[in-house]
């Protein structure tokens, strides 16, 4: 039986081949170190490839922008061919911050979406910056596919005990253990988000 899970359910969304091609501008140069250890953490662990982008050999990739903050699209933009950007700007260059945003790249959302969450999770309203509560929205289950696996606290997707704090005060605390804190190591892959990526990806079968 599929259980609930923060990952696309349309499978046209998933990049077809395994294999994902990436642009780094000139300007985005000094993203390249931390760039190629974040796409190695996923490589080494699941069946996904990276690839530099070569024109005419690829209809989807990704390109990445300096813009304001860290942001990527959900999944493959498969509507339309050519680049979708991922933006990594001020205070983005960091490893577990790049795998975050390549996993939504990939095609999985927030761990704290899930539409279960309010288990495992409290949201606490009042100490978001007015405007962004929108950041703490769930899913339903006809967003997201099922893979199977129980909330994971140290999800690399799962955000920070104090992320969009209008106060310093918690905005997610963990029910039963207001001070846990989320994500791991925040620099890689839990072992459940591995297994995850694997089975969106049928990994087994490669």
């Amino acid at each position: 039986q599929e259980e609930k899970r923060n990952a696309v359910n349309r499978r046209k969304r998933l990049w077809q081949t395994r294999v994902i091609p990436y642009q780094i501008p000139g300007y985005m140069a000094k993203i390249r170190g931390n760039f190629m250890k974040a796409i190695n953490e996923i490589q080494s662990k699941t069946c996904l490839k990276f690839v530099p982008w070569v024109p005419g050999r690829y209809k989807n990739y990704i390109q990445l922008i300096n813009t304001n903050g860290c942001s990527s699209k959900v999944g493959r933009s498969y509507y339309q061919d050519g680049a979708q950007t991922l933006s990594l700007g001020l205070g983005c260059n960091h490893v577990g911050t790049i795998i975050h945003e390549l996993v939504h790249a990939i095609g999985f959302f927030h761990e704290q979406a899930r539409d279960d969450r309010d288990k495992y999770v409290e949201i606490k309203w009042e100490n978001i910056i007015p405007g962004f509560q929108d950041q703490f929205d769930k899913y339903t289950f006809q967003t997201l596919d099922q893979l199977g696996k129980d909330y994971d606290y140290d999800s690399i997707m799962h955000y920070d005990r104090k992320a969009f704090t209008k106060n310093g005060q918690p905005t997610v605390v963990a029910i039963g253990n207001p001070n846990k804190k989320f994500g791991g190591t925040g620099a890689a892959l839990s072992p459940k988000d591995v297994i995850e990526i694997n089975t969106l990806y049928d990994c087994q079968s490669k």
